[in-house]
C-alpha cells in the first residue's frame, strides 16, 4: 500500500529536474548542470564542450533520460 501511496511522489519529483547549458563568458566553452527546481545544483559537468547542443545531449545522459 505504500508504494502505492508514494507513486505520484516519486513521478513528481522526477519531473522536478532541469538539465541546463551555461557558460561562464563569451569565451568559455559549454557545460550543463541538473539542477532542482529550487535553483538546487544536482550535478555538473567536469568536462567542456564546444556548442550548447552537445552540452544538453551529454548532460541528458547523466540525467538518466
Amino acid at each position: 500500500m505504500s508504494e502505492t501511496a508514494n507513486t505520484p511522489r516519486d513521478e513528481a519529483l522526477q519531473g522536478a529536474e532541469r538539465v541546463v547549458a551555461f557558460m561562464t563568458s563569451d569565451s568559455a566553452p559549454w557545460r550543463w548542470r541538473i539542477i532542482l527546481l529550487n535553483g538546487q545544483i544536482l550535478k555538473e559537468s567536469v568536462n567542456n564542450f564546444p556548442g550548447v547542443v552537445d552540452a544538453l545531449a551529454d548532460g541528458q545522459r547523466h540525467a538518466g533520460r
